[in-house]
């Protein structure tokens, strides 16, 4: 990767501000800089270029985004890049299917149904909701809701939820 600017240092934490979050407490989720070579990354991802551009030679910054099963190991990870190219801002590992972002609170209650879930787009808003004390799933993108009510139904009978029909409340966006 090349060398990071004290000004794109800046963009990158402000953008984690915006979120209202802070890289420490990413950190508690195990979200952190990728730091590797393009070996690594390219085992990661399956591949180590995006639209003809090398990754790790055009983004300051990427940061890899676990997502974890309910033990807690790790099943792939998504990578947030800095800047945006093209107007993708994440990469997603090729032939993983896109899946839910569950944080390890939200396991640790699926058997509690009383417990209310909120469900939204993003993993940064799904951390949000966690540091102000919600439990939150996060799908990975807008896309990942095309297939409508069937794909709510499976994620939250991922989590061990009962399922019903009902109008769901649009919470506040973060």
């Amino acid at each position: 990767m090349r060398k990071i600017t004290e000004q794109e240092k800046l963009a990158l934490q402000e953008d984690i501000k915006k979120s209202g979050l802070d890289l420490q407490f990413l950190e508690q989720y195990g979200i952190k800089e990728f730091t590797g070579k393009q070996e690594n990354l390219k085992q990661k991802l399956g591949f180590a270029s995006f639209n003809g551009h090398p990754i790790l030679q055009t983004f300051y910054q990427i940061l890899e985004i676990p997502y974890l099963d309910k033990q807690g190991n790790p099943l792939f990870s998504r990578f947030r890049l800095y800047p945006p190219l093209q107007g993708t801002k994440y990469l997603h590992p090729k032939g993983i299917p896109a899946r839910p972002y569950i944080l390890p609170l939200v396991w640790e209650v699926v058997e509690k149904p009383h417990k209310p879930l909120w469900i939204t787009e993003g993993e940064k808003k799904a951390l949000k909701l966690t540091k102000e004390g919600c439990l939150a799933i996060a799908l990975s993108g807008v896309w990942n809701f095309k297939a409508g009510k069937t794909v709510m139904i499976l994620i939250l009978k991922s989590c061990g939820k009962n399922c019903w029909n009902s109008t769901c409340k649009v919470g506040p966006s973060f």
